[in-house]
């Protein structure tokens, strides 16, 4: 176990008074990073389409896993984003027209499936 140490008060506020101008010079913290889901919504475009141009937009994978998730700088995403074509939010989907199927006639004789 350590022993405690004591510095007298002169001391600790040249201390205090050292460590608060080192914080204040320091390189300011990263920004926060973000989704895609927050790109794509801040973008107006499609989250697939952040997916798709990651690498443009500035996204990095965080962690070492088999799937690492995708983040973002917001800043720098938005900054990236004019040099890049964006694709409409929402693209038309195509309209899925059910096939008629043929109502049987009355009166038809249905087929048997042969015998083995």
């Amino acid at each position: 176990m350590r022993a405690a140490v004591r510095l007298p008060d002169d001391q600790l506020e040249t201390l205090a008074d050292l460590i608060a101008s080192r914080l204040r010079s320091a390189e300011p913290l990263a920004a926060e990073l973000v989704d895609a889901a927050t790109v794509a919504e801040k973008l107006k475009v499609a989250r697939s389409w952040v997916y798709a141009n990651a690498i443009v937009l500035g996204g990095r994978r965080i962690g070492s896993g088999a799937k690492p998730r995708l983040r973002f700088d917001l800043a720098a995403a938005q900054a990236a984003f004019t040099t890049v074509e964006p694709e409409p939010t929402h693209k038309p989907q195509p309209v899925r027209r059910r096939r008629r199927t043929a109502e049987p006639q009355v009166g038809t004789i249905l087929k048997a499936r042969p015998q083995r």
